[in-house]
């Protein structure tokens, strides 16, 4: 695992209890955190890459999760929203994911607003999450 900033500036962005796993070998690379909520997980099994740019959010509860030979990359200023999932997708710079939203097997250009408890699925709206 690969920060841009020193251990210190990490730990000044993290929220409580975050979990960044890279323990399987496999390269998560994050330039940068402007801050995270509680809970926040980021991993990626075997034979999968994460790369996060430049000030990069993510609210309480959030998931970012890669997948195996999935080179996942999430632009930079690109805010994930509570309790938002987003699993094998890629995102350009300046993106938004909404809280509660679910994203699989997707890519968007920069730019991109997914809405608040929006599922897309190969790069499909398919709905939205129940409360």
């Amino acid at each position: 695992m690969d920060f841009d900033q020193q251990a210190w500036q990490v730990a000044l962005h993290l929220g409580r209890a975050n979990s960044i796993r890279a323990d399987e070998g496999q390269p998560i690379v994050i330039y940068s955190i402007a801050k995270t909520g509680p809970y926040v997980t980021i991993t990626s099994p075997v034979g999968g890459t994460i790369a996060i740019g430049r000030d990069f959010r993510a609210g309480g509860g959030a998931v970012i999760l890669g997948g195996p030979g999935v080179n996942m990359t999430l632009g930079d200023n690109v805010s994930i929203g509570r309790h938002a999932v987003v699993q094998t997708s890629s995102f350009g710079s300046g993106s938004t994911v909404g809280d509660g939203a679910y994203v699989l097997n997707s890519s968007f250009p920069a730019g991109t607003v997914i809405p608040a408890g929006a599922i897309y699925i190969n790069n499909k709206f398919e709905g939205y999450v129940q409360p």
